[in-house]
């Protein structure tokens, strides 16, 4: 509706009209905005806890425990959206109880998820779920179970058309099939995940590689293993982890085709990334490599130590229990071998523990075997035969173990069949029940629309007969504003013209007064120079000579010539001290310069000369403008050639007054 009242206002090209929806719009705007804003505030933080949890889902459980504590308050926002939240909780949640082998507290909080999932219809999720309740029922040793619930993510993942979740499901179920010894279909099920990979391109062909190596390795198949592995470990050059992990099953591959070497080539490798990358569990099963090469060579106190090692890594990490009731019997045996016979005991006696909690009944024989090695070694025939009357029973129970679990496998395949029948009628009726309510939920909305639609409409043509109105005593009261604004436009240009003809009366009142002014100036300019000659001729006039006195005692008296003074110059050192340097001609007619010490300044020697041509030229010096021969007064400091030749220099300060005085000799000479 906003759409159509926009392009209506629009195509009426009117100037309110245009500001009333302007206005309208951006309230709406900040209406929903700030909605949004108050909404998008609690799933952002409750996203920001949840990847938090999910950060430290491998690394450290109890962080993971915190932040999903975190997350779980601000679930509160929205109806569904808090209820996918919670159920992601319940997600991560089984997943972390499953890291802690509390197998019955994580299948139970993964179904509550499930339900959660299921409600809300996201398959996505449901298959996700199920792939982790498998991977719970394989850690539980319950592989038919764990089968059923891969089968369903199969399922899922080809209704979704999630090509990358079938692949995967179909290494789970692989897994499993080499869990129970059954090697070719495992190869064959990795074979098809492998297929999909490739078709979509995705990075997990290595995974596939590896696994598919591993097989080749159970059954003995070493060179194949080998070579797979190798491939693996080449397309993961981008991802450091799995390949560390594939160097190792390589370095494992060559210890069984006996290539030393290369086993500890390889496993070096893997020894150093996963130091330096500070991965402790894969650094736990290159130890345990390690003391596996040194048990075969014998070296039991070096093969211990490693073991040792290892233990003190477990207690950094949570282990598999297998890996530990393992580490534990091997421990057994190496000591037994160094006769520390009651510290083997107790290692003994704790994998049987551990391995009679978890129900690893797969090692019971080994542990009952050690047993046995251990009493034979201590003389003990008596506990020995007893434990090797336990090692037949144990592999008798392992063989129905066995046999009873393929019974109980065909049995959930069979269940699992019947369940699926009565999973897809109900879901065919619920199918058609949701059918009906979308059908009559359609009509419903449809008239509620319609309805909408009318009110709209009329209070569209309302709105318009409005404006309309509104935008016509607009244009009236523009019109006046105009008018109103032209007439102080032409009284201001009339104002401003009077102001430009009074400016101009004072420009040629001021013209005139300069005129006047200059006219006064070029009279005075005559009369000075009429004044200067006339003082230049009086002076010609006037007596040609002078009587100085020097400064000696008694002093003497010198008559010269006023033109025959060349300059008077004063001593810098002795302030009283002055010169005259006068032109005297000798008995052949030859002229010399004469100085005469004066007992008076510059000035006041000036002052007795009859207005006689002379010129300060700087602080010392006072020259006859008779006696200059050449004057270069181009530059800053003006230059004057005495007719004796002597350079004298113009200070800066007198320069412009000396400039006039000797020009206007010049000009009158």
């Amino acid at each position: 509706m906003l759409f159509i009242s926009k392009t209506v206002f629009l195509t009426a090209n009117q100037t309110a009209m245009k500001h009333i929806l302007n206005l309208f719009l951006v309230f709406s705007s900040i209406t929903i905005f700030s909605c949004q804003s108050l909404y998008a505030f609690d799933r952002q933080a409750f996203r920001k806890e949840f990847l938090k949890a999910q950060r430290f889902l491998k690394s450290n459980s109890d962080s993971c425990r915190y932040y999903l504590d975190r997350a779980m308050p601000l679930t509160a926002s929205d109806a569904d959206t808090s209820f996918l939240a919670i159920g992601l909780i319940y997600y991560v949640e089984g997943r972390l109880y499953m890291q802690k082998h509390e197998f019955d507290k994580a299948q139970s909080i993964l179904d509550e998820a499930l339900t959660i999932f299921e409600e809300l219809n996201e398959l996505e999720k449901i298959g996700d779920t199920y792939s982790v309740k498998g991977n719970v029922s394989r850690y539980a040793n319950d592989i038919p179970q764990s089968n059923m619930y891969f089968k369903k993510a199969i399922k899922i993942a080809e209704e979704i058309k999630d090509t990358f979740g079938m692949a995967i499901s179909y290494n789970n179920i692989a897994s499993n099939y080499i869990f129970t010894g059954d090697y070719s279909t495992a190869i064959e099920t990795y074979y098809k995940g492998l297929d999909l990979c490739e078709k979509i391109g995705c990075p997990n062909v290595p995974y596939f590689l590896g696994d598919i190596g591993s097989v080749h390795f159970e059954q003995k198949e070493y060179q194949k293993a080998a070579d797979l592995t190798l491939k693996a470990i080449q397309l993961s050059d981008n991802d450091l982890r799995n390949k560390t992990n594939y160097l190792y099953n390589l370095s494992h591959i060559y210890a069984e085709m006996a290539k030393r070497d290369s086993c500890i080539y390889y496993l070096d490798l893997a020894y150093h990334y996963s130091k330096s990358q500070n991965w402790k569990s894969l650094e736990a099963d290159c130890i345990n490599a390690y003391a596996k090469i040194k048990r075969d060579d014998e070296q039991y106190k070096d093969a211990l130590n490693l073991y040792k090692q290892q233990i003190e890594l477990y207690k950094l990490i949570n282990p598999e229990p297998r890996k530990v009731v393992e580490l534990y019997t091997s421990i057994a045996q190496i000591q037994t071998k160094l006769n520390k016979f009651s510290a083997a005991e107790k290692r003994l006696a704790a994998a049987e523990k551990q391995a009679k909690q978890l129900k690893l009944y797969s090692f019971t024989p080994t542990i009952y075997e050690t047993y046995t090695d251990l009493y034979i070694a201590k003389n003990d025939y008596r506990n020995a035969f007893s434990y090797l009357q336990k090692l037949k029973l144990a592999e008798d129970s392992l063989f129905t173990l066995e046999k009873s679990k393929q019974i109980a496998e065909l049995e959930v395949k069979y269940n699992t069949a019947q369940k699926d029948k009565e999973i897809a009628t109900e879901r065919a009726n619920v199918l058609e029940a949701e059918c009906y309510l979308k059908e009559e939920q359609t009509a419903k909305r449809e008239q509620r629309n319609l309805y909408l639609s009318l009110l709209g409409v009329a209070l569209f043509g309302i709105t318009i007969l409005y404006l309309i109105n509104r935008n016509r005593r607009l244009k009236n009261d523009n019109l006046e504003q105009e008018n109103e604004f032209l007439l102080r436009e032409s009284k201001q240009q009339e104002r401003n013209l009077s102001i430009l003809k009074e400016k101009n009366v004072a420009l040629d009142n001021l013209n005139t007064i300069i005129k006047k002014q200059k006219a006064i100036l070029e009279k005075e300019n005559i009369n000075l120079d009429e004044s200067y000659t006339a003082l230049i001729e009086q002076s010609k006039m006037e007596s040609t000579t002078v009587v100085i006195k020097d400064n000696s005692k008694p002093p003497k008296e010198f008559q010269c010539e006023y033109d025959t003074i060349l300059y008077v110059t004063s001593d810098e050192e002795k302030s009283n001290n002055r010169k005259i340097l006068y032109e005297v001609y000798n008995k052949n007619n030859k002229s010399v310069v004469k100085t005469v010490s004066l007992r008076m300044t510059n000035d006041d020697f000036i002052r007795q000369l009859p207005k006689r041509p002379f010129a300060k030229i700087n602080r010392k010096n006072v020259v006859n403008l008779l006696q200059i021969k050449q004057y270069d007064g181009k530059h800053k400091t003006g230059k004057v050639t005495m007719s004796n030749n002597q350079v004298l220099k113009v200070s800066p300060n007198y320069k412009e007054t000396f400039d006039t005085i000797y020009g206007r000799y010049k000009g009158n000479r």
